[in-house]
């Protein structure tokens, strides 16, 4: 018995459509549980420019998920809520870290600012002298 070339390519075409509407589903989740390892391993040594590359690996797996997301169960939404939540520990992690980064360049700052109006006042007694000429 032959099988015609036409139904052999039919049937793969079936097939290959079938495999990758449900790859296409879990894809997102098996992102997310790779990026929530590389977090896990990796995230101290990241730079700047690769936390920006995270957050955008991560809005397009969010994008991923809000397609598909009629078709995940009760269990993998819960799966997918559990992985977001280690994902945006470490992103919450590093945004406190950065912030408190810029709040100690912030108060550097103003101790400087602070020498500075100090300095001027120092050298210049009659400068907060409103009646003086200058």
């Amino acid at each position: 018995m032959r099988i015609s070339k036409y139904l052999l390519i039919g049937c793969l075409a079936i097939w290959t459509l079938t495999f990758t509407s449900c790859n296409n589903k879990n894809t997102p989740i098996h992102d997310l549980e790779e990026l929530s390892e590389d977090l896990k391993q990796n995230s101290k040594d990241y730079s700047d420019d690769d936390w920006a590359a995270i957050s955008q690996s991560l809005d397009n797996i969010n994008n991923e998920i809000d397609e598909h997301r009629s078709e995940y169960t009760d269990e993998e939404m819960k799966e997918i809520g559990r992985l977001k939540g280690i994902c945006g520990t470490y992103l919450m992690k590093y945004a406190a870290k950065n912030a408190s980064q810029q709040l100690k360049d912030l108060i550097q700052q103003f101790g400087g600012a602070i020498q500075g109006v100090k300095s001027v006042i120092d050298s210049d007694p009659n400068f907060l002298n409103i009646d003086s000429d200058e």
